[in-house]
């Protein structure tokens, strides 16, 4: 099979516990990675500093760190990145997740025998243990939908994301839109005339909670989604009434309390387990 390359960003405020588990579920795939780029955005604490060395030290020759001198966000931090990576199919990964043992196995095959240049899978949203999820988020799996999903809302789970670096390259990486970026990124590639799709079987258990769920609330979050989705609608992508639904809805459920925000997004916006 194709060699693959995974790429990953930590800073400061990351779990070192929850560090280790990603880099052991990326170290325990049924088709391994020839490499493993890690992305420091900023100095890191000592703890996280130390998962690093450990795993670096067992496997030299897999991993390529790459530091940054100050805290730059996700889109710089991947952007940086993706200038180290040595092969053309790239894995995205988020630091507190975890893969399943054959997410890039399953994810490589489609890659190759389906032709596509991105794709994406089910993920598996859970709190504290990942063999008791409480929710998942699934995508539809065709191009045709995944192009009317996108009018509305993110048709790609970042965290379990597969794409070739030369396409990415080729809309200028990913832009600076903050919690949105990865979106971003996927409608400059939909507007283009490539195969993309997304896998129904999970691939990656992804780690929610509270802090989660307060992120994507108040008014400095709504104000960057409105300008977001305004950007879409007036790049064309959306209609009115899709940007009226998107853009509204999305505002009125960040302004709900924390609580009641949680409990929209499972009820409403996740399949059940």
């Amino acid at each position: 099979m194709e060699p693959y390359t995974v790429l990953m960003s930590v800073y400061e405020k990351e779990v070192p516990e929850f560090f280790q588990k990603s880099l052991e579920s990326i170290l325990k795939q049924t088709h391994a990675p020839s490499q493993i780029v890690v992305v420091k955005d900023g100095p890191l604490t000592e703890e996280l500093d130390g998962v690093l060395e450990t795993v670096t030290a067992k496997h030299p020759n897999l991993f390529t760190i790459v530091p940054l001198e100050e805290n730059v966000g996700l889109a710089g931090a991947l952007n940086q990145g993706l200038q180290y990576c040595k092969n053309s199919l790239i894995g995205r990964m988020d630091s507190d997740d975890i893969a399943l043992p054959e997410r890039f196995f399953k994810q490589v095959g489609a890659m190759e025998h389906k032709g596509y240049e991105l794709c994406s899978g089910t993920v598996l949203e859970f709190e504290e243990d990942p063999m008791h999820p409480v929710s998942k988020r699934i995508l539809p799996e065709t191009k045709e939908e995944i192009i009317r999903f996108s009018k509305r809302r993110n048709p790609f789970n970042h965290p379990a994301v597969m794409f070739r670096k030369e396409l990415v390259e080729a809309v200028g990486g990913y832009p600076s839109y903050p919690f949105f970026e990865d979106y971003a990124l996927w409608m400059e590639i939909l507007a283009r005339d490539v195969p993309v799709g997304n896998l129904a079987e999970p691939l990656v258990y992804m780690r929610v909670g509270h802090q989660m769920y307060e992120r994507r609330g108040g008014r400095s979050y709504v104000k960057k989604l409105w300008n977001f989705k305004k950007y879409l609608y007036q790049k064309g992508w959306m209609s009115w009434s899709d940007f009226v639904i998107s853009a509204g809805g999305h505002v009125v459920i960040a302004l709900l309390p924390k609580g009641l925000r949680k409990k929209f997004y499972e009820r409403n916006l996740r399949g059940s387990i």
